[in-house]
């Protein structure tokens, strides 16, 4: 892995906040990151299973999991986050207020936000700690 990559877990019912959170990125010089309904990742013959392992392996530095009332209980999402966890994969999580962190991951720290606004946690937690896996772990 040469290039910093970051691997979002989400629903794609959360498309507002996912726009805002990678606009944010994106400013924040984070311009590589996987987000599996992106028009450059379709793939129609391919195994999106197989696809998503192989980012979460060897593409991705790390996992943001966006936890929400309408991913909490999303199969995929679960599976990419306990995939990412079993990998050894760097979590950061961003829950949603009122909602519990997934079981597996919930004695991490994590951010907050409410709706789909960008909370000033996620502007003074997440995104620094990105930028410093960032000049750690590759460009």
């Amino acid at each position: 892995m040469a290039k910093f990559r970051v691997f979002i877990a989400h629903s794609e019912k959360d498309r507002k906040f996912i726009k805002k959170f990678c606009d944010k990125l994106e400013r924040a010089g984070i311009n590589d990151y996987y987000l599996a309904e992106s028009p450059a990742n379709f793939k129609p013959n391919e195994d999106l299973a197989r696809t998503i392992i192989d980012e979460i392996d060897n593409k991705c530095h790390c996992l943001v999991g966006i936890i929400t009332a309408r991913s909490y209980n999303s199969p995929w999402v679960n599976q990419e986050i306990a995939y990412a966890f079993r990998a050894n994969k760097k979590i950061v999580l961003i829950v949603e207020e009122g909602v519990d962190a997934p079981a597996l991951v919930s004695t991490k720290q994590y951010a907050h936000f409410h709706g789909s606004e960008i909370s000033p946690d996620i502007s003074r937690r997440v995104i620094p700690y990105l930028q410093k896996l960032k000049e750690k772990e590759g460009k």
